[in-house]
């Protein structure tokens, strides 16, 4: 299935992905997140408090197992996809605004934290322009999120480009960073084997010198003092040029 393709090609940073590849694997990763958020609410509905409890960081653990197994395969489907649209892995470095936004909401809560219910005007205003610049990278975040989530969105290239074959194609189905180097021989390697071939059979490098047909293919039949006579045309039938009589009809 196409949108377990990013985990059997784990940490493959090479080649290409189709759009269906990265956001059936996008979608695929939103159910998983939504079946874990869905039991670990149902869980706090139930009547006892500990089992409620229970399960609900237990559905918590298997999120955060989920999220950690996701991360490389992720990150390794979308390097793909930015190839089949001829770019490179660079352009993924649209996700740090919205990568350091929660970095600095953090350091503004643990600010206030330290703080301890008093702090002074400076303690303030450090937390205060800490959560400003992390609203702002938030907005900015959001703005290249949406630009990255566009050019994934982008159809490839059509045919090969720098990155591989086209995914599309027959050729780069299934081709995988292993098999995409296995068998590839280049022009001069080529002419090269050819080369090798013309000199063991002929013992010439050039195209058929030193090369001739034999047509000795031994006596006929053991005998090799037999000649076979050439073919000739047999002459034509001579017809005489009276009518053949049948006789005459009895009464």
């Amino acid at each position: 299935m196409m949108f377990l393709r990013p985990l059997v090609r784990y940490a493959d940073f090479s080649g290409r992905a189709r759009r269906s590849e990265y956001f059936g694997f996008l979608l695929f990763q939103s159910v998983v997140g939504g079946l874990l958020a869905g039991l670990a609410i149902l869980s706090l509905s139930q009547s006892e408090a500990g089992a409620g409890a229970m399960g609900f960081f237990t559905c918590l653990a298997l999120a955060g197992v989920c999220a950690l197994v996701f991360v490389v395969p992720h990150l390794a489907v979308t390097v793909r996809r930015l190839h089949d649209t001829d770019r490179s892995a660079w352009w993924m470095l649209l996700q740090a605004p919205s990568s350091l936004a929660p970095l600095i909401f953090i350091s503004a809560i643990a600010g206030v934290a330290g703080a301890e219910g008093k702090p002074s005007d400076a303690t303030m205003a450090s937390i205060v322009s800490a959560a400003s610049g992390g609203v702002f990278l938030l907005g900015v975040g959001s703005i290249c999120n949406a630009v990255l989530m566009v050019i994934l969105w982008l159809r490839g290239t059509p045919g090969e480009n720098r990155f591989g074959a086209d995914p599309r194609g027959p050729d780069g189905r299934f081709e995988t960073s292993a098999t995409a180097s296995l068998g590839r021989l280049d022009e001069a390697r080529l002419d090269a084997l050819f080369a090798e071939a013309r000199l063991a059979s002929t013992g010439s490098e050039t195209d058929g010198a030193g090369w001739k047909p034999n047509l000795d293919f031994g006596p006929m039949h053991g005998r090799p003092d037999v000649k076979t006579a050439p073919m000739t045309r047999a002459p034509s039938p001579a017809w005489p040029d009276a009518a053949p009589s049948f006789g005459r009809r009895r009464n």
